[in-house]
């Protein structure tokens, strides 16, 4: 059972890693785009679905890289603010070990572990394949 501590944790921690996240992949597509954008528009054949496709494929590649780093982030983003406003040592005062009230972090690491292996296993693969016959075709 899940307490409201617990979920008030998970949920502010979610909410910076996707942050995290899809501000990393923005810019970095926004990035590689800018840079590929001549290239992309020299090649008749070249359709708007295959680019998507191709930026999806580099975002699961890229992905075993930026998940740990983002959950870094997050986690410390949270425990700070948490230590700002006085809510970890309220927690603290109230009974709670530091094992406890890092427990719905752990959760939450185990969770990005297995998203990762997971991508690592099912998507990458294709991916890693998509890429290196998009970038020889095109």
């Amino acid at each position: 059972m899940i307490k409201i501590w617990q979920k008030y944790f998970i949920k502010m921690t979610l909410r910076i890693f996707l942050v995290f996240l899809c501000s990393f992949f923005l810019l970095y597509i926004l990035a590689d785009y800018s840079f590929n954008a001549t290239t992309f528009s020299r090649i008749e054949n070249l359709s708007l679905l295959n680019i998507v496709v191709y930026y999806i494929a580099i975002i699961s590649k890229r992905l075993n890289l930026i998940i740990p780093f983002a959950l870094l982030i997050s986690c410390i983003t949270v425990l700070t603010s948490l230590n700002q406003k006085n809510e970890l040592l309220s927690f603290q005062v109230s009974g709670f070990s530091t094992h406890r009230l890092t427990r719905p972090f752990f959760v939450f690491g185990l969770l990005c572990v297995v998203i990762s292996y997971i991508n690592i296993e099912l998507f990458s693969p294709k991916a890693l394949s998509f890429i290196d016959n998009f970038e020889k075709k095109y």
